[in-house]
């Protein structure tokens, strides 16, 4: 008989489209294969909607502490805490972790009984070496425009950049990414102007190196030598996401900062790190004088560690077999107990 389990998501991946659904750049793969070697393991995963958490077996929280675990004690509870505290913070606060039996997360400074430090898994295409130096721009930043209030997010440090590269080199920049068409907003006061398009100008300030959306980033990465990949936030140990692998895969090299402790699962020689520059205008001139042999070398250096074991904890499969092994083993140990 399948163990069933309920799965707690944004309503935006109801219906197990989680699982299911298309997605750009297979983001959405590693849950696909958390479902397929849970279901290879004995149990059946839905999204929340097709089963309800009280008709659940085990119930699993996906970056949110719901309101069914924080009342119910009678049945296995699971956290999948992948996103920044910057985001959402309640899913890394430990006083949360007693309403759980496990605990899935990247920080490798938490220190809980129940919880367990695993990579955010990563899909990989495998690594391409793609057009040669000569034959790509310089540099691009594919995210979202976003802002969050916090002392360790990075959003605003994205818009330096591009602000910087807008004034002071533009045809050394191209931003990709969605929410940027509609400029940066520099009036909150006059909130009424926004309906009137002849008067936006006044509310918002737009991006003159934004090039549109991008269907696939792999396709747009591979015509830059360097892409600028910040995470979300900064200050973490563990936190590292797809923004410095996604520009790998295409042989671009990727400009990075975010995680702490980043040299502990990517090897130095395989990015550059921002943090290692006092302006943009020093990491501008550093990459300007890169040549294509030292261009080339950063590629061989990432292809190789894309074969590696240290990249190995990155994924998909390696992410479901531990998450998989961890719920088989409590939820023997669950059966037991209840008998």
């Amino acid at each position: 008989m399948s163990i069933k389990i309920s799965f707690n998501c944004d309503p935006a991946f109801s219906n197990n489209r989680l699982f299911f659904a298309e997605s750009r750049d297979n983001c959405l793969y590693p849950f696909h294969y958390l479902y397929q070697e849970l279901k290879r393991n004995g149990f059946t995963l839905y999204t929340y909607d097709l089963l309800p958490n009280e008709n659940a077996d085990i119930v699993i929280d996906l970056d949110r502490v719901s309101k069914f675990v924080r009342e119910n004690d009678n049945i296995p509870k699971v956290l999948l805490a992948q996103e920044s505290p910057v985001i959402v913070q309640e899913i890394h606060d430990p006083a949360n972790f007693r309403f759980y039996d496990l605990v899935f997360g990247w920080n490798s400074d938490l220190l809980s009984k129940n919880y367990i430090s695993l990579r955010t898994p990563v899909f990989s295409p495998g690594f391409d070496r793609g057009k040669e130096f000569v034959h790509r721009k310089l540099s691009c930043m594919i995210a979202g425009q976003k802002y969050v209030k916090h002392p360790n997010e990075l959003y605003s440090k994205r818009l330096e950049i591009i602000r910087w590269y807008e004034k002071y080199s533009p045809h050394n920049f191209d931003l990709y990414g969605t929410g940027w068409e509609k400029g940066e907003k520099i009036s909150n006061r006059a909130f009424f102007l926004e309906k009137i398009p002849s008067l936006r100008k006044f509310v918002y300030r737009g991006f003159t190196s934004f090039k549109g959306m991008v269907e696939k980033k792999y396709d747009t990465y591979k015509n830059y030598r360097f892409s600028f990949s910040l995470e979300n936030a900064e200050g973490y140990k563990g936190y590292i996401s797809e923004k410095i692998f996604d520009p790998m895969f295409a042989g671009c090299i990727p400009i990075y900062l975010g995680s702490i402790d980043i040299d502990r699962y990517v090897p130095k020689n395989c990015y550059i790190s921002l943090s290692d520059f006092d302006s943009i205008e020093s990491l501008h001139k550093y990459i300007e004088s890169l040549s294509a042999h030292d261009y080339s070398q950063y590629q061989t250096n990432i292809s190789q560690y894309l074969c590696s074991y240290q990249f190995k904890l990155f994924d998909p499969a390696y992410y479901a077999h531990q998450i998989v092994s961890e719920i088989s083993e409590y939820w023997s140990r669950f059966m037991i107990s209840n008998i």
